[in-house]
């Protein structure tokens, strides 16, 4: 029996499909809005953790890579912990980048079963949503990483800021609504928030418009 075959096209993945998932990014969001900084960064390294699990079971990735990630999102938890005991600021940039790069491998994975789908399903669309989901809290983290690393990163954020300013300020640039009270002030972080707008407007005129549009068509096989 091979581990890494993914379940029937068409069908659901996990037993929830990517519902958990889903629901679990919106998690990952408020506890960016009510939890203090440092320890938001521990949570959310926990909730990657349970992102993991959520998102090897709906796409029915094979037991070595759930494992191998497994054991990636409980290191970089443990390096969070730690992190954020210690108050060091290079040290939060590298978390918050790991984290960074933890959500991207996330929305990897979802994306290789995406392409593997041959029927379009209201489950696809709802990885399509979570995609959407990864790519504000990618650069979320991004800007988090950068901040620590130059205080005057971002205008608009004054004294010690929580994680949710930064979380707040990516879906607003992903949206591209523009409200203006958090502007990017530094070279780096103008270039995310360009790339984020960019992505998150392509991705909704092109990805999401295709797979609602297919809903319950089959794809053509190349």
């Amino acid at each position: 029996m091979s581990t890494g075959t993914p379940a029937a096209a068409g069908g659901p993945r996990g037993a929830g499909g990517y519902d958990r998932v889903l629901a679990l990014l919106v998690a990952s969001l408020v506890v960016g809005a009510l939890l203090p900084r440092g320890l938001s960064a521990a949570v959310s390294a926990g909730l990657g953790l349970l992102l993991w699990l959520a998102v090897a079971r709906a796409t029915a990735i094979g037991r070595r890579e759930a494992a191998a990630g497994l054991v990636v999102f409980i290191a970089i938890m443990g390096f969070a912990i730690v992190t954020y005991s210690s108050d060091a600021d290079r040290l939060a940039a590298a978390d918050d980048l790991l984290l960074a790069a933890a959500v991207a491998a996330l929305g990897a994975v979802i994306g290789r079963a995406l392409v593997r789908e041959q029927v379009v399903t209201f489950s696809t669309v709802t990885a399509v949503l979570c995609l959407y989901l990864l790519i504000g809290l990618f650069f979320a983290h991004a800007y988090l990483g950068v901040l620590a690393l130059d205080a005057d990163a971002f205008a608009g954020i004054d004294g010690d800021p929580d994680r949710f300013n930064l979380i707040y300020f990516s879906f607003i640039a992903l949206t591209t609504v523009g409200f203006g009270d958090i502007t990017p002030a530094g070279d780096v972080a103008r270039a995310l928030a360009a790339t984020e707008a960019v992505m998150g407007q392509l991705f909704l005129v092109t990805v999401v418009a295709r797979v609602v549009s297919l809903i319950g068509h089959e794809r053509l096989k190349r």
